[in-house]
């Protein structure tokens, strides 16, 4: 299942890069988006890059660029 702490604990275990991009978006940015707070807080453990900014690029629209995991939570309105 997509945001399912342990899958993400087991792809950390296996060396995954924990700030690894995925059309722009971190790990981090992701599960604050989906408000999976077992997984943001995993990910922080593990030093998660919590001020990443998404930047301009191939696959990443405008409007996106400057936006962070927080942005997104609050954007999804999952304020824990």
């Amino acid at each position: 299942e997509a945001g399912d702490l342990a899958a993400t604990q087991a792809l950390l275990d296996d060396e995954c890069a924990v700030d690894v991009l995925v059309f722009g978006n971190t790990p981090l940015m992701l599960a604050a988006r989906d408000g999976k707070l077992d997984i943001v807080e995993h990910l922080l453990q593990q030093g998660a890059e919590v001020n990443y900014q998404k930047r301009a690029g191939a696959e990443v629209g405008t409007a996106e660029v400057g936006q962070t995991a927080l942005w997104y939570a609050v954007a999804k309105g999952h304020a824990a």
